[in-house]
């Protein structure tokens, strides 16, 4: 798991998947902090958006990070996503503006939300190492 808590504070950018309310998967890429606490990623988005009103209805969702050909590094995750709110809303949101904090300009836009994802299973890869370190994690929950 200290592979998958290091690449998650490192990496900035990622793929959130989620479920439209008539079933059909939709992506995006999205800029993510970690709250390794908690085991949680959160996004921030705008409430207008497909992946914010997708959550509202049907909480399955997915995250990829691992973009770098030369790294060769990957994480892929399952899980739920649901509407940060109340206290947990300020523990994130400090989390991601300290990795973001040119996004504090979106901070008190009545339109701009934030999406925490809860993994419920892991899947790390790095192919580069010799053989291939593949490990499926199942966090606690």
């Amino acid at each position: 798991m200290d592979k998958v808590i290091a690449k998650l504070k490192a990496d900035k950018i990622g793929v959130f998947a989620s479920v439209s309310a008539e079933g059909v998967p939709q992506t995006a890429t999205v800029h993510f902090a970690y709250d390794e606490e908690n085991q949680i990623i959160v996004i921030g988005t705008e409430n207008t958006s497909r992946k914010y009103q997708n959550i509202l209805k049907n909480s399955a969702a997915a995250f990829l990070v691992g973009f770098d050909p030369a790294a060769m590094e990957t994480i892929q995750m399952d899980g739920t996503a649901y509407a940060s709110e109340a206290e947990e809303l300020t523990r994130l949101t400090d989390l991601y503006y300290a990795k973001f904090p040119n996004a504090r300009i979106y901070k008190d836009d009545p339109k701009t939300v934030y999406i925490a994802f809860k993994p419920t299973w892991i899947c790390y890869s790095n192919f580069k190492a010799s053989p291939p370190d593949i490990q499926v994690i199942t966090p606690e929950n």
